[in-house]
């Protein structure tokens, strides 16, 4: 998908080198809004940067943003304008190219449509979510295991993905160490 709209993968440190650039240019104009003030401060740009991350991966509308930080929403169109220009795709928008060609919305890939394991994957954003949920949709059938402390993931597996759990503490049945099946009783 990068390679067919000569998209190049941006790193974390690149997108706040990207987002640096982008508040130099603002403040030389003028036109950081509320953050005029404190554009030059250390640390202001890596900030502004994990914000601009966190928007984008939570998948919030333009509109969204712009009724509560109309200066931020300025930051962000400014920063996705210097991405779109270099040919650049940071990490949220390669979930959603990745999203878009899991849905079959970009043609048919070979490996989207096979069985899938998720391995003790955290599911951390809306844009994680909704790409599994498109790989999920695809594949003909789906396991996960997630640790029990991870309660984001399983919540959001289980409100957003309505997908049913199994505790596999508290079945009884596993492996001992030398591969035997055995049985055993917990407190669950």
């Amino acid at each position: 998908m990068l390679a067919q709209r000569k998209l190049a993968p941006l790193s974390r440190l690149s997108a706040g080198a990207i987002v640096a650039r982008v508040v130099h240019g603002l403040r030389m104009e003028g036109g950081l809004g509320r953050y005029q003030s404190i554009g030059e401060t250390p640390g202001f740009t890596r900030a502004l940067a994990a914000v601009v991350a966190e928007l984008r991966l939570a998948r919030l509308t333009s509109d969204a943003i712009s009724k509560v930080a109309p200066d931020l929403m300025q930051l962000t169109e400014a920063y996705e304008a210097a991405l779109a220009e270099a040919e650049l795709a940071d990490w949220p928008s390669v979930l959603n190219l990745a999203t878009e060609a899991a849905s079959g919305q970009a043609g048919a890939l070979r490996l989207i449509k096979l069985p899938m394991l998720l391995l003790d994957v955290p599911i951390t954003s809306e844009a994680e979510l909704a790409f599994l949920n498109a790989l999920a949709a695809a594949a003909p059938d789906t396991l996960a295991t997630v640790p029990a402390a991870d309660r984001p993931t399983l919540d959001r597996i289980r409100d957003e993905l309505h997908w049913q759990f199994e505790n596999l503490d508290c079945s009884g049945f596993g492996l001992d160490v030398n591969g035997r099946s055995r049985q055993w009783r917990s407190g669950c």
